[in-house]
């Protein structure tokens, strides 16, 4: 209990010496005339690699966002998850369109008709998946590639994103 009294306390004396303190400068501030330096200095945090993925993350879902209101087609929507890749425990971030989501589930679920009718299941995999979802993914590119063409506002998000994805791959190297 005394511990406690003593750890709460000790910010509060920590704040009381440091108003002191600055009472105390700026008495001789006032004595003294005020000179303004020849230069300005500029202190811009740096964001760490995490927070700049953060970052990375919440313009992506503003994109998302802006790119699924421009969209009218509702398989090319674009949805953003956290999934955990198999034979991983880690979960990552992954957004995935529409119709890819809706292939990989008609796969998984012929793939379990086949199980129950006793046949022999054949699971693609996920780089056959895409390669049978290719000319969906090329129709995708095009509507992205118009809609930022168009949208001043979907380019924009657009341009920053970019900025922050390059940020993050030169991270270190600066």
């Amino acid at each position: 209990m005394k511990t406690q009294i003593l750890l709460s306390l000790s910010p509060l004396t920590f704040l009381i010496s440091s108003l002191a303190v600055a009472q105390d400068t700026s008495e001789s501030q006032e004595a003294s005339p005020v000179t303004r330096l020849p230069y300005e200095i500029t202190v811009t945090p740096n964001p760490s690699r995490r927070d700049l993925q953060k970052l990375i993350d919440e313009v992506e879902d503003d994109f998302v966002s802006r790119f699924n209101e421009l969209n009218l087609d509702d398989d090319y929507d674009i949805h953003c998850d956290m999934v955990t890749p198999t034979m991983s425990h880690i979960k990552t971030r992954v957004c995935e369109p529409s119709f890819y989501i809706q292939a990989r589930a008609d796969n998984a679920s012929t793939y379990v008709q086949a199980l129950l009718n006793g046949g022999a299941p054949f699971l693609l995999s996920a780089s056959a998946l895409r390669k049978d979802t290719s000319r969906e993914f090329d129709i995708l590119q095009e509507k992205v590639d118009e809609l930022t063409a168009t949208d001043q506002d979907l380019r924009g998000v657009a341009y920053v994103l970019g900025e922050l994805k390059n940020r993050l791959k030169n991270f270190g190297s600066d």
